[in-house]
């Protein structure tokens, strides 16, 4: 269905092996990342944005052989972040964090249930919040590389 933008995400996170992964993919807008998680051999994947179109449950549900969850949330605050960190933390392997400058929550989540996930890719909207979430993963002694406008981090 949306081929044509996997180019985009191997510039953006070609650098992550999603082998057998489990995702949790906040922002996931459409379904694209997704996808592009799956075409890369991602085991299941929580999709988590502010509502999904029903064109693209169909899609989601019917085409993948492998494991989708929708979750219809929109991230607000530090509490939406932690809630989900918390309740799905333990059962995901990466979280991808798109949430167009929501990202600044996160600095705010709690260390102990920041740390429960040994992986993030989080794209910064800007500077500030680039210089904020470095010093929350240095803090919590997780390894980083900054690649454009993205911080990826593995505990």
């Amino acid at each position: 269905m949306f081929e044509n933008l996997y180019e985009n995400y191997e510039q953006h996170l070609g650098f992550t092996d999603f082998r057998d992964k489990v995702i949790l993919d906040i922002g996931a807008d459409v379904g694209t990342s997704a996808e592009y998680f799956f075409s890369k051999g991602a085991k299941k994947v929580y999709c988590v944005d502010i509502e999904f179109p029903k064109s693209v449950k169909e899609h989601l549900k019917k085409f993948f052989t492998k494991e989708v969850e929708l979750i219809e949330l929109e991230i607000r605050g530090t509490d939406d972040f932690a809630w989900l960190l918390a309740f799905l933390g333990e059962k995901v392997d990466i979280v991808k964090v798109d949430v167009e400058g929501r990202e600044i929550h996160l600095v705010y989540v709690p260390d102990e249930i920041f740390r429960v996930v040994s992986e993030y890719i989080i794209e910064c909207h800007s500077l500030n919040i680039k210089k904020l979430l470095i010093e929350k993963l240095e803090k919590n002694w997780y390894k980083y590389e900054v690649i454009k406008d993205a911080i990826f981090a593995k505990a």
